[in-house]
């Protein structure tokens, strides 16, 4: 049966519920397999229906539609309904990575950059509010996570909306500085663990920080993220590269309130020719902000070209998936190739063509398979502009396809499935479960010995383990027997800190049928 995912838009904001006490339960009869043995992770945080940082990875639409992944850490706000991006327990925007991509889901009109004004002048850290956090809140912090719920505040004092608070446990210690909400379930993020004024040296300062790592994992190309929300030290805010372009999402009331200080540095770092603030991501409702592109510097071209592993892509970066293109599976295109053997390959959610185009050269032919019509005009434009013709780029809904092609005993040397997101939260992990088993499976059939399988999941509810659970189940149906080649997540500029998991979205096997 046909799986259909549900509306991505959040319905509604539960409360926090314990974090739970065990892992995700596998499946009784893979149990005991070796290789579905999760690898040990810090206990998940208390899980809030807001969504990840924007960045975070999380893609949905019906039919499934490629064209809306989220990667932002952010949407750091996690949401209730099934891109991203990139962050969660507190579903993430996958800081995973869930964002619109395409010119209908545009939250709010694009406007031009207003005329110039002075940053709002901050008190200093001796004179501004303190908020008092419950127990629970000050183990959280001191577990290296930086998220206080709503449910944890014991005393809010007269904190103001996206204002810099200083934040005591319940003996009147000083835990740090947080950015405070109003309206979120994540009243706190913290910004620092020490007591230090939050002005534009500061963001100066963790702005070269994130740029100098990117100077240590970035190679070829000029398009990468440049700050992936908490994994950088800076919660709620994305900055992704284009080039001689800027895209930033500001997805709390405190980055938003910092909006200029920010512009600010990143033009004295960058000299950009022009930034824009893609705010149209859904994760800004639940902060009582609006939905809108805005211009804040220069100008910005309707499509801009940039540099991926040798190849030259369009991203527009006013209207496209995400900020612009996926760029969270840049070093897995590179990957995948690695491992092509000639024939014919079938590319799966292909939205502008990333995986195709990077296996162009070692196949005799590829089918390209995306519902997105507009992210397949694209995706052809790419193509011509790097004198690849041998992709045949078909729209159509990928479950219908790889039904009729598994009834038909059609045959692939390799297969990619990079679907949406199909679990935007925990309670839509069980029918996403079934989802991402129905393509593996259907995939599967299509593969014979020495076949190639790559498999990816942005959803953050479902583990790195639940999805070889899945492929597993898969594999057993079809009678087929899988090599592990590589087990993958996103791209090293997209980093993930160890003590928060929101920060980490992106699965994807690499596997052989042997």
């Amino acid at each position: 049966m046909r799986w259909t995912p549900r509306d991505s838009e959040p319905s509604s904001e539960p409360k926090p519920t314990p974090p739970p006490k065990s892992r995700a339960k596998r499946p009784a009869d893979l149990s005991a397999l070796p290789i579905l043995r999760a690898r040990r992770t810090p206990p998940p945080v208390e899980p809030v229906t807001e969504a990840p940082p924007s960045g975070t990875g999380d893609r949905l639409s019906s039919p499934v539609n490629s064209a809306e992944r989220s990667s932002t850490p952010a949407n750091l706000e996690p949401q209730s309904e099934p891109r991203p991006t990139p962050l969660a327990e507190a579903e993430p925007t996958p800081i995973a990575e869930s964002y619109p991509h395409s010119s209908a889901l545009i939250g709010g009109p694009i406007v031009s950059p207003e005329p110039d004004a002075p940053p709002a002048e901050l008190p200093s850290s001796s004179s501004i509010p303190e908020v008092r956090v419950n127990h629970k809140a000050a183990d959280r912090i001191a577990a290296g996570h930086p998220w206080i719920f709503t449910s944890d505040i014991a005393d809010r004092a007269n904190a103001q909306p996206g204002q810099p608070v200083k934040v005591l446990d319940p003996r009147g210690r000083p835990l740090g500085i947080a950015h405070y909400s109003s309206a979120s379930q994540i009243t706190l993020r913290l910004l620092s663990r020490q007591v230090e004024d939050i002005d534009r040296d500061f963001f100066l300062r963790r702005l070269r920080a994130a740029e100098a790592h990117r100077r240590t994992v970035v190679t070829d190309t000029d398009a990468y993220r440049v700050v992936h929300g908490e994994a950088d030290l800076l919660p709620a805010l994305v900055v992704d590269r284009y080039g001689d372009y800027l895209v930033m999402q500001t997805l709390d009331q405190g980055m938003d309130a910092a909006k200029t200080d920010i512009t600010s540095c990143l033009e004295e770092i960058f000299q950009p020719k022009g930034i824009v603030a893609r705010n149209d991501v859904a994760v800004r409702t639940k902060e009582e902000l609006p939905l809108e592109t805005t211009i804040v510097s220069g100008e910005i071209p309707p499509s801009v070209a940039v540099r991926m592993n040798g190849l030259t892509l369009q991203a527009d970066l006013l209207h496209g998936q995400k900020t612009g293109i996926f760029l969270d599976q840049r070093e897995n295109y590179r990957a995948a190739a690695r491992y092509a053997k000639g024939g014919r390959a079938l590319d799966c959610f292909t939205s502008t063509g990333g995986f195709a185009l990077h296996l162009a050269n070692k196949f005799e032919s590829i089918e390209a398979v995306d519902s997105s019509g507009p992210a397949l005009d694209t995706a052809r434009a790419n193509a011509a502009a790097n004198g690849i013709s041998n992709i045949e780029w078909n729209e159509a809904d990928v479950f219908d396809l790889l039904s009729g092609y598994s009834s038909a005993h059609r045959n692939f040397s390799m297969v990619v499935l990079d679907p949406p997101a199909f679990a935007k939260n925990r309670q839509s992990l069980e029918p996403a479960v079934r989802a991402y088993k129905e393509i593996n499976l259907r995939a599967l059939k299509l593969l014979q010995p020495g076949g190639i399988l790559v498999t990816c999941s942005c959803s953050h509810h479902l583990s790195e383990a639940d999805l070889l659970g899945v492929v597993a189940q898969a594999a057993l149906d079809t009678n087929r027997t899988l090599r592990v080649l590589e087990r993958r997540s996103q791209s090293q500029d997209h980093p993930i800190l160890l003590t928060v998991p929101e920060t980490l979205y992106l699965k994807c096997l690499i596997l052989e049928v042997v």
